[in-house]
């Protein structure tokens, strides 16, 4: 699937060699089909083609670059291009040659995942119970801004801290024997009652409730859950 080609230095560009898979992949039936092709003409945007040759001019190569390339029909794709200058006996470039990539599908999975994140952030920021993550041995690892408003303390004040450390003490033995056998079976545990201390001292009473996180290997790796102020 990987496009091999060589073109001559300048604009517009003439191609001088292409391989089948970069004919496909611009939408010409044959390699020769597509070498008839400008260079300058396989760019969505000039400035782009601008700026990427005078980065290979000045530098000699480049290396995994990303562009926006049009097909023969003007249809957009984007590419990963890693290409070179050859030289002459001289030391002047006789012609540029590279290789390409079609990542159109793997932009759009980036950008799936950068939209998804993007609502989940903004979910956990804004919804009115404070969300968390705790590793193995409990220890915080995530904590939504909410802690702020529910406990008087800043999330980084949190990390590295655990539930049973902001609880009074008989409290703390208490809970902390519910989840140590919820992590003994690994499983999810629902609207435990407990008694938090809040950075000013006052009491708060939260609902917490909590799920296994797993690594994509299957092993336990801690838990995401939820507090709610009650």
């Amino acid at each position: 699937p990987i496009g091999v080609y060589r073109n001559t230095v300048g604009r517009p560009g003439r191609l001088l060699m292409a391989n089948e898979a970069i004919s496909k992949m611009f939408g010409y039936e044959t390699p020769e089909q597509f070498m008839q092709s400008n260079v300058s003409d396989l760019y969505v945007d000039p400035d782009e083609m601008e700026s990427y040759s005078e980065q290979l001019l000045a530098q000699g190569n480049v290396n995994a670059v990303m562009l926006r390339l049009k097909k023969k029909d003007g249809s957009p794709f984007w590419a990963s291009v890693t290409a070179r200058a050859v030289y002459d006996d001289q030391g002047k470039i006789k012609y540029f040659e590279g290789i390409i990539e079609d990542i159109t599908e793997r932009k759009r999975a980036e950008e799936a995942l950068r939209v998804s994140e993007e609502k989940y952030r903004s979910l956990v920021e804004t919804t009115s119970d404070w969300i968390w993550e705790v590793d193995k041995k409990c220890t915080y690892t995530y904590c939504s801004p909410k802690a702020k408003d529910l406990l008087g303390y800043k999330p980084e004040e949190l990390i590295g801290k655990t539930p049973f450390d902001l609880m009074p003490s008989e409290e703390a033995m208490r809970v902390s024997d519910i989840f140590q056998r919820a992590i003994l079976l690994q499983t999810a545990f629902d609207s435990i009652e407990n008694i938090n201390l809040h950075k000013n001292g006052s009491h708060v009473v939260m609902e917490t409730s909590g799920v296994p996180i797993f690594s994509v290997k299957g092993q336990f790796s801690g838990y995401r859950g939820i507090d709610r102020d009650i």
